[in-house]
């Protein structure tokens, strides 16, 4: 008998566990569908979307007057909303400027983030951040190699709405001694 009831649960194990095994594979690829798609916090890049005149105010150190500077960014959404394309175009002291910006909304991670390239160094920024739904501001922190120090520098940027077609962008860079300065203001004004 005892042999029986032996021979009866390997036989059970032995059918039973693919299905326990496509159950724990099903629940595995319904996870992996919802990472994948466009969720509630992708619907707040759809906010960016267009062209905007940018104002915008570089602070190299502490207590210096500010370089001040226009340019124009224009934003789509691409992979089907998934990610916030930007080209942005300016001047910085009378040399002509492009920086392309990626944001995005990681659902794995649950976290924002932005990638920003330019023309003016060979490295990447990138940042990553989060959405305060009752304040409605963005905070990313980033870590960016100075060249002129040779230093890693940290940097918070806090950005919001301040209207539908108003968007305020401030960063602020931490020195040595841990005191952080306002290093760069960017107002963005929606033209179309």
């Amino acid at each position: 008998m005892k042999m029986q009831a032996v021979f009866t649960l390997i036989i059970a194990m032995v059918f039973l566990t693919p299905c326990f095994a496509q159950e724990e594979s099903a629940a595995q690829m319904e996870k992996i569908e919802k990472l994948m798609k466009p969720g509630e916090f992708h619907e707040l890049l759809k906010q960016f979307v267009g062209t905007w005149t940018a104002d915008v105010k570089i602070w190299m150190e502490p207590n210096a007057p500010p370089v001040v500077t226009k340019g124009q960014a224009d934003f789509k959404l691409i992979f089907d909303g998934r990610f916030l394309y930007g080209d942005f175009l300016g001047e910085f002291m009378g040399t002509p400027f492009k920086g392309i910006n990626i944001m995005g909304y990681d659902n794995g991670k649950q976290e924002f983030f932005s990638i920003w390239i330019d023309n003016s160094n060979t490295g990447v920024l990138s940042s990553s951040g989060s959405y305060d739904a009752e304040t409605k501001k963005y905070r990313f922190f980033a870590e960016m190699f100075d060249p002129v120090s040779g230093q890693t520098l940290e940097l918070r940027e806090e950005a919001y709405f301040a209207s539908k077609d108003e968007y305020i962008s401030i960063t602020y860079a931490k020195l040595k001694d841990g005191e952080e300065f306002k290093n760069m203001e960017m107002k963005y004004t929606r033209v179309k």
